[in-house]
């Protein structure tokens, strides 16, 4: 990610031409986040206890979605690159990189999905849980309108978000895919606790 002026280019953000059809697919991993004004874009991610949130200005046509993996970190944004893999900062990111294109914070229109329970439920580190606490408290704080969720449960999701009326899409996963979602959040969470100056909180 990049800034231009008032500006930000999504320079990581995966994005090619749907087979057939005019629109582009944008794929949003861990960590990601991605706003756009570009009516023909259908913004996708897959989670298991993360949380994907996303935003839709009405007015302006202007949509977004993040996607992080754990609540809230005290990291110093101007000097790590992975933020937005925190819920604290991939609020932020999301809702500043609307309004730099003319969004207005009480139009957003805010859906949240993920949280599932698809890792050790004995765990202390209740991730899923945690997550969607989080990201309801926030929104509820900010005073934003949370539209609809689908939250929580016991499997993965596919989401796909369409910037043309911000219409969300979500598939359960299926089982023989769940077990390959698991392993690589916990690649994603064994990376995140091994960064170097981390200051991670759960609550």
């Amino acid at each position: 990610m990049s800034r231009k002026g008032n500006n930000i280019e999504f320079a990581n953000i995966t994005k090619y031409k749907e087979p057939g059809s005019d629109n582009f697919i944008v794929k949003i991993k861990p960590g990601d986040f991605y706003v756009t004004d570009n009516k023909k874009e259908i913004l996708t991610t897959t989670l298991g206890s993360c949380i994907a949130v996303t935003i839709f200005e009405r007015t302006l046509g202007v949509c977004g979605m993040n996607h992080f993996m754990l609540p809230f970190s005290k990291i110093d944004i101007g000097k790590f690159d992975n933020a937005a893999r925190y819920g604290n900062w991939a609020m932020e990111m999301l809702i500043n990189a609307a309004l730099s294109k003319g969004a207005l914070k009480n139009n957003l229109e805010v859906k949240i999905f993920g949280g599932g329970n698809v890792l050790d439920s004995t765990s202390s580190n209740d991730i899923g849980n945690k997550n969607i606490d989080f990201v309801k408290k926030y929104i509820k704080n900010e005073n934003m309108k949370l539209i609809s969720e689908d939250v929580g449960g016991n499997t993965a999701r596919m989401l796909s978000f369409f910037s043309d009326g911000g219409i969300a899409k979500v598939r359960k996963v299926e089982q023989s895919r769940l077990n390959t979602i698991v392993n690589e959040e916990k690649i994603y969470f064994e990376n995140i606790h091994g960064t170097k100056g981390n200051d991670v909180e759960l609550f």
